[in-house]
C-alpha cells in the first residue's frame, strides 16, 4: 500500500509541474535545468539530513547508468513542457498519458513480456480518451501541443523502463540525485543563461517546481518502482492530467469541456483497472 500511495502522490506533484511549466515566462530549455538544478540541491540537504552519503554501494558503471537515465529524463521534460507550452496543460498532459502503451509496446517486443487481456483493455480506455479529446487530428498549434505530449509519453515511457531494470541497492533519494544530476548536465548549456533573467514570481514557481514537483516527486516515483511493476506505475500516472486539470481549474476557473471531461473519464477508468489488476 506504501508504494501505492508513493505513486499517486508523484502523480499529483506531476500534475502541479504542468501548471507550473505553463505559467513559467521562460524557455523549455531553462525550466528543465532549473527544475533539475533546484533538484539536486534539495537532494543533497535532504541526503544531508538522512545521514546519507551520495553512492555507498553503487559502481562507477551502476552511476553512469542512472546518470544516463537522467539524461533521458531531462529529454522527456523537454518533450512534456514543450506540450504545455504549445497546447495548453489539458492537451499537453493528456497526450503524456497514453505512455503506458508504449510501455506495454516496448516491454512486449524487446522484453518479451506476455500482453493480458487487462493491458488490451486499460490500453483501449487510454486510446479512446485520447480519441474523444481529439477527434479531427491536424497540425494547429494545439494539436503540435498534442504531438510533443505523445513524445514526452515514448521518452517516459523509456525512462519507467530503464529504471526498473537498474537493480542497485541504494537509497531512493540517492537514486533521485544521480538522475536529477544527470539532467543538469544535459540542460546545462542550453538553460543556464536564462536564469539570470527569472522574475520574482518565476523565480517562486521554479523552487515549487525543483523542490516538490521534481526532488521530492521524483524520489517518490524511484521508491515506488521498487515495491510495483513499471506497467502498474505506467496506468497509475495516467492520472496526472486529471489532477493537472483539477489544478488549472481551481487556480484560475478555467473549466474543462464536456469532451475533455469524457476524456478524463476513460483515462481514470484505465488507472483504476491498473490499481485493481495489482491489488485484486
Amino acid at each position: 500500500m506504501k508504494y501505492y500511495l508513493s505513486i499517486q502522490i508523484t502523480a499529483i506533484l506531476f500534475g502541479l509541474s504542468a501548471v507550473i511549466g505553463e505559467q513559467l515566462n521562460v524557455s523549455v530549455m531553462t525550466i528543465v535545468f532549473g527544475r533539475s538544478l533546484l533538484a539536486v540541491i534539495t537532494l543533497i540537504i535532504l541526503l544531508k539530513l538522512d545521514h546519507q552519503s551520495f553512492f555507498p554501494t553503487a559502481t562507477r558503471s551502476e552511476i553512469f547508468k542512472l546518470i544516463l537515465n537522467g539524461s533521458l529524463l531531462a529529454i522527456h521534460w523537454f518533450c512534456f513542457f514543450m506540450g504545455v507550452k504549445k497546447g495548453g496543460v489539458a492537451v499537453g498532459t493528456l497526450g503524456f498519458a497514453c505512455f503506458p502503451l508504449f510501455i506495454i509496446l516496448i516491454e512486449s517486443v524487446f522484453m518479451g513480456k506476455k500482453i493480458g487481456p487487462m493491458d488490451v483493455l486499460i490500453c483501449i480506455f487510454i486510446a479512446i480518451g485520447l480519441i474523444i479529446i481529439t477527434p479531427h487530428f491536424s497540425f494547429d498549434i494545439n494539436n503540435i501541443g498534442l504531438v510533443w505530449g505523445i513524445l514526452a509519453a515514448i521518452t517516459n515511457a523509456l525512462f519507467i523502463i530503464f529504471n526498473r531494470s537498474i537493480s542497485l541497492n541504494i537509497h531512493p533519494l540517492q537514486s533521485a540525485f544521480a538522475q536529477c544530476l544527470g539532467c543538469v548536465l544535459l540542460s546545462l548549456p542550453f538553460g543556464i543563461t536564462g536564469m539570470f533573467t527569472l522574475q520574482p514570481i518565476d523565480m517562486l514557481l521554479m523552487v515549487i517546481l525543483g523542490v516538490f514537483s521534481t526532488a521530492i516527486a521524483q524520489t517518490l516515483l524511484v521508491f515506488s518502482l521498487q515495491g510495483l511493476k513499471a506497467k502498474t506505475v505506467s496506468m497509475i500516472i495516467t492520472l496526472e492530467p486529471v489532477y493537472a486539470i483539477m489544478f488549472v481549474w481551481i487556480l484560475f476557473a478555467e473549466k474543462p469541456t464536456v469532451t475533455t471531461l469524457f476524456g478524463i473519464l476513460f483515462i481514470i477508468t484505465a488507472a483504476i483497472f491498473a490499481s485493481l489488476k495489482k491489488y485484486r
